[in-house]
């Protein structure tokens, strides 16, 4: 199903963000859509490139790398992409403002997501109000401060309350 979208679809660019766990399907998914489509520029973002750039560099189907935060520097990227400009292939993050990005697009993927647990309600939403941890855990923290630094960041209560209402508005 994967390679018939990839055929069919013919993707200019295609973005993944990768966790750690995530990274021999993401590295499969690469490689994959580099041999039906090579010319696809491939970007590849998230806690594991954050974390270990060097074992993502290696894999050279992937054509650009963005540390940290994306939110930013992505749509930056890809302007330069179709332009036709050759950006860096490591791109490092900048901070946004959180009250600035827009409220995720939900119609992407389906508004509701799935429990993976079925005891819990069918159908809920998530939504991240901060970035960063204010605990000193031995376990994350090192990987906190590295995707997000040694702060901690919210999203202001009004803006929180604006997506809640829009949420309640359009999904009741």
């Amino acid at each position: 199903e994967f390679k018939e979208k990839i055929r069919n679809k013919k993707p200019k660019i295609v973005g993944m963000t990768m966790m750690s766990v995530d990274f021999n399907p993401a590295i499969k998914a690469v490689k994959l859509i580099k041999k039906i489509s090579p010319q696809t520029k491939i970007i590849v973002g998230g806690p594991h490139p954050t974390l270990a750039t060097q074992e993502v560099a290696e894999i050279r189907e992937i054509d650009y790398l963005v540390l940290g935060e994306g939110e930013i520097v992505l749509p930056r990227l890809v302007r330069n992409i179709q332009e036709g400009k050759r950006p860096k292939r490591i791109i490092q993050g900048v901070k946004p403002d959180l009250d600035k990005i827009p409220f995720a697009d939900r119609e992407l993927f389906g508004a509701f997501e799935i429990p993976i647990v079925p005891e819990l309600p069918s159908s809920f939403v998530s939504i991240i109000t901060g970035r960063g941890c204010i605990y000193n855990c031995s376990f994350c923290k090192p990987a906190e401060d590295k995707l997000f630094g040694k702060s901690v960041r919210r999203r202001s209560v009004e803006n929180v309350i604006e997506e809640l209402k829009e949420l309640r508005d359009k999904y009741r």
